[in-house]
């Protein structure tokens, strides 16, 4: 592919599959050299410890080297930071909930930033996951569907315990006639078309986890707002009143409906923040306006956490900020 990174090392499993070595080399980019290995080795009885090294050099060889050093290890050191503590976390999180039976769930948009992320997130829990794929599927975890002409196939999502639709054309685009008509009728569209779904099969899922945003409340400043407060006016709040409609029939079924609203979800790995970094980058970032604007945001994987507690948790049935 075109990725700047190349698998050119081992990769072993061993025990509870545990990738032993794995060393990426880059290919392109500033530095002259970088190589990357990524290590799980033992510590103590029961546990392992993963280690990773990043060895490279710059153009200008050892002077640029050694003046450059402190710039260029902060920004591995941040990922590592941030990728040891994901590694701890997930585990913990998994022993929690270990009682708990695994769950067969589908996931519309699985493509997208949220979705892929989330069917990595539930997988390494255990669960089963099935995505919903706009081309013929290839594999048996996919299932072909076409939410323009609300076509997908009921019986193939026989078993599926828990439905997450995160589908939709994204936001960041200039808001064209045509292109706030595509935001929202690719909600709308994808959401009936799942409940359609859900409507005609014997047994559905138990719950349906169907996306929206805090756009619902339109622009409201400093004012603190939960799930009972009033809708908001504008395009936004528009599309999230339609789409939540949408979802609402599934209800009739006897399935659970939950609709979380989220703010802006931030991660270096795409989105909202991939397209805003290069500007600042270049010195070109700053403040739009007065620079006051209410911004509600939430990270990644702090959003997947609460959706997989969104499916667990069978008490909730509404709106969730």
């Amino acid at each position: 592919g075109q990725s700047p990174w190349s698998d050119a090392g081992s990769s072993r499993w061993e025990g509870a599959m545990m990738p032993v070595k794995l060393t990426e080399h880059r290919l392109e980019g500033p530095l002259l050299l970088c190589e990357h290995t990524h290590r799980c080795q033992p510590h103590g009885r029961d546990e392992s410890e993963p280690v990773a090294r990043v060895e490279y050099r710059l153009p200008a060889g050892p002077v640029s080297d050694a003046d450059a050093a402190g710039v260029v290890a902060r920004q591995p050191d941040r990922r590592f930071r941030f990728r040891h503590a994901c590694v701890r976390h997930d585990p913990e999180r998994n022993v929690v909930r270990a009682d708990q039976s695994r769950l067969k769930v589908a996931i519309a948009g699985a493509g997208g930033l949220i979705g892929s992320h989330l069917a990595a997130h539930l997988t390494t829990a255990g669960h089963d996951v099935v995505r919903l794929v706009r081309r013929p599927a290839r594999e048996a975890g996919e299932i072909t569907w076409d939410p323009d002409t609300g076509q997908v196939d009921s019986r193939s999502l026989d078993g599926v315990e828990a439905v997450v639709n995160l589908a939709g054309v994204g936001l960041s685009s200039i808001w064209t006639k045509g292109r706030k008509e595509a935001i929202l009728g690719s909600r709308v569209r994808s959401t009936r078309t799942l409940v359609a779904a859900m409507e005609r099969m014997e047994k559905p899922p138990a719950v349906f986890v169907s996306a929206s945003a805090i756009g619902a409340y339109g622009s409201r400043g400093g004012e603190i707002l939960t799930e009972k407060s009033d809708r908001g006016a504008g395009f936004l709040a528009q599309v999230c009143r339609e789409w939540e409609a949408a979802a609402a029939p599934a209800r009739a079924a006897g399935v659970r409906v939950v609709t979380p609203r989220f703010g802006i979800v931030l991660t270096a790995s795409g989105g909202a923040l991939a397209a805003m970094l290069p500007a600042f980058r270049i010195g070109l970032g700053g403040r739009i306006g007065e620079g006051r604007q209410w911004w509600s945001w939430v990270a990644l994987h702090d959003a997947l956490g609460a959706l997989e507690w969104l499916i667990r948790d069978p008490g909730l049935d509404a709106v969730v900020n």
